[in-house]
């Protein structure tokens, strides 16, 4: 016998070895015999008995389902953005939208402070400001990482609209279309022409349509005619209503989200506190079967650590004794390529190149320990409030927003303003941290065309030069300036000078230091190693880098390796056309070392043309003290 819970110990060997079963002879008149397998070693092979080389390998299908793209929308009534910035901001970045609609922006045209705030590092956004009257005003904030694309609907007295378009970034086709929708109250026969000649001209130009908005029809009410009459325009032209829930604080369904070829999930209604909107928030998803989003982009960066400057000294072959000056333009420009070849390898050595994917991260540096504390006590309000559904904690929870909202926007405040502070005589800082502020940054950088290669970008600027070269006249004889006025026509007469700079004299190594340390740390791709790590290194490489700018100076020739330049075409307005060459601007990035030169000439010409009173009287630019704004003030 064996005890409950245990298999009962049986003996392999006292088994019997067949058992016969009796049959009816009337039924079966063979005898049926029943052996039980006996298991032993022998049963068990190690050896395969089939040769899996004959076989085929059949592979399953991938399940589509996991190629599946779930984009998150978002949708809500702000009523007025302008107190509201920093609180939308922060819901765009807790919820993680890839698209947030907003109606009622209350955002004046040409007025950006507060869709700039509202907006996270990593987004875009567009907006419809309403043109004449007060309120209204449709946004969409939406990833950056997304091909968007804004198109100009038709203008409606009953109703607000602003269309976007995503497109494939593979297929480069429209893959659906967006619409936000603010309707006003008021007379509804006007919405209903408009509308239904609106929706049925979608549905013939668009397969996959999303349209969201603030209706301000009440979905809630069965009886409602303005209802019965927009669900059947819906109906006739192969809408979809998604919204079953209440959208309003007042027990009010007046948000709406319409689909037309698409399916939504996961669709939300989340009540929020009067001190953000008395509409409440909608969160629904959107499955594709394709992925929409751009591809990732990526770069090539050192790792330059503080203790690089040091690894590099180590590995660097000797340079710091002095090298021999050269005699020829030859052996100056194989003076600089050794001296960037070395420099080049020894920094591969210490810090390779690697290739590493983009990242944006949502930045807020004004984020501090008090603006966390009651960001989470509010979070803690909230959801107590939902849990019990009580007023008092609705009460609650509505203060502590409000205390949140204020403690992040002075917060905010603080930050700007002490950055302003600090970089008030830093006219680049200061303009760019105001352009961040106040201007419009919905704009995105224009994509310059395939077929506009950097050989047909290199032929189009250099046969631009050339026609200028050829439209210029021959250069007159010294002695008859014919092309002058003729108060200037006895400017070399009339300009009494000491001397006459023939030659540039030498730098001495300590003006050489100066000049490299005040320079701005501006680094081109062309450089051989970063000018930052070369400031921090110049002690044990300024003897070759003398040499070579001296060398320069003395026998009048620029090595070759500093007459190369990166260039980038840059588009000269944004609202003009990307295809046509004669839009673009060339932008010219030299290599560090050779503005280093550039400089140590300009400081000889300067001197020279102050020491001999010979400066340009109403000169404005490319001098110190001397800016457009010193022409306008002193000048005049």
């Amino acid at each position: 016998q064996s005890r409950a819970g245990t298999r009962p110990q049986t003996d392999r060997l006292n088994r019997p070895s067949a058992i016969r079963l009796e049959a009816s002879p009337k039924i079966n008149l063979i005898e049926t015999v029943f052996f039980p397998r006996i298991k032993t070693k022998f049963n068990h092979r190690k050896t395969q008995s089939v040769r899996l080389n004959n076989l085929i390998n059949i592979y399953p299908c991938s399940d589509d389902s996991t190629n599946t793209l779930d984009l998150k929308l978002g949708l809500l009534n702000i009523r007025s953005l302008n107190s509201k910035a920093v609180v939308v901001n922060e819901i765009i970045s807790d919820h993680k939208f890839d698209f947030f609609c907003l109606t009622e922006t209350w955002v004046r045209p040409d007025e950006y402070l507060a869709l700039n705030e509202a907006t996270p590092v990593g987004y875009n956004y567009a907006h419809r400001p309403r043109l004449s009257g007060k309120g209204g005003g449709v946004c969409v904030i939406y990833q950056n990482t997304l091909d968007i694309s804004q198109k100009q609907c038709d203008t409606f007295t009953s109703f607000e609209v602003l269309s976007i378009h995503v497109t494939n970034p593979v297929t480069k086709k429209k893959a659906f279309s967006l619409f936000n929708i603010y309707r006003p109250p008021g007379p509804c026969s006007e919405f209903i022409k408009e509308f239904s000649d609106f929706a049925a001209n979608l549905a013939v130009c668009n397969d996959k349509v999303i349209i969201g908005g603030d209706f301000n029809i009440h979905f809630e009410k069965v009886d409602d005619p303005l209802k019965r009459t927009f669900t059947s325009i819906l109906d006739s032209v192969g809408f979809t209503q998604n919204v079953t829930g209440l959208t309003h604080y007042c027990s009010h369904t007046l948000d709406l989200v319409l689909t037309l070829g698409l399916n939504i999930d996961k669709l939300n209604i989340l009540p929020q506190t009067t001190a953000i909107s008395d509409h409440y928030l909608i969160s629904y998803e959107l499955r594709f079967s394709h992925n929409i989003y751009t591809s990732p982009r990526y770069s090539t960066k050192r790792t330059i650590k503080p203790s690089t400057a040091l690894q590099f000294i180590e590995n660097l072959p000797e340079l710091s004794t002095p090298v021999s000056t050269p005699s020829d333009p030859i052996e100056l420009d194989l003076l600089t390529d050794y001296l960037e070849n070395t420099l080049r390898s020894t920094l591969e050595n210490v810090a390779p190149l690697k290739i590493k994917r983009i990242r944006q991260k949502n930045l807020a540096p004004w984020y501090n320990d008090k603006t966390r504390t009651l960001k989470q006590t509010a979070r803690k309000l909230k959801r107590k409030w939902r849990h019990t559904k009580l007023e008092v904690f609705h009460t609650a929870w509505k203060d502590g927003l409000i205390e949140y909202r204020n403690a992040l926007t002075e917060a905010r405040s603080a930050y700007l303003a002490s950055l302003i502070e600090n970089n008030k005589y830093n006219p680049r800082v200061l303009f760019n941290v105001i352009s961040q502020i106040i201007q419009n940054q919905a704009g995105n950088e224009p994509e310059i065309p395939a077929t506009l290669t950097s050989e047909v970008f290199m032929d189009f600027f250099n046969n631009k030069i050339d026609n200028i070269r050829q439209q210029i006249q021959p250069t007159v004889s010294k002695s008859n300036p014919a092309w002058l006025p003729s108060d200037l026509a006895d400017i070399e007469q009339n300009t009494a000078v000491e001397k006459s700079l023939e030659t540039f004299y030498p730098l001495p190594q300590l003006e050489l230091e100066k000049i490299i340390s005040s320079a701005n740390c501006t680094t081109c791709t062309l450089d051989a190693i970063p000018s930052k790590l070369l400031k921090e290194v110049l002690p044990v490489i300024i003897n070759p880098i003398s040499t070579i700018v001296n060398s320069s100076l003395s026998l009048g020739h620029v090595p070759k390796a500093f007459k190369l330049a990166v260039i980038k075409p840059l588009i000269k307005k944004p609202n003009l056309d990307v295809t046509v060459l004669s839009n673009y601007r060339p932008v010219s990035n030299l290599p560090f070392i050779s503005k280093i030169l550039e400089k140590a000439v300009a400081q000889q010409l300067s001197s020279y043309l102050h020491k001999n009173h010979i400066y340009e009287k109403f000169q404005s630019g490319f001098r110190p003290h001397h800016s457009t704004e010193t022409a306008l003030m002193i000048d005049n």
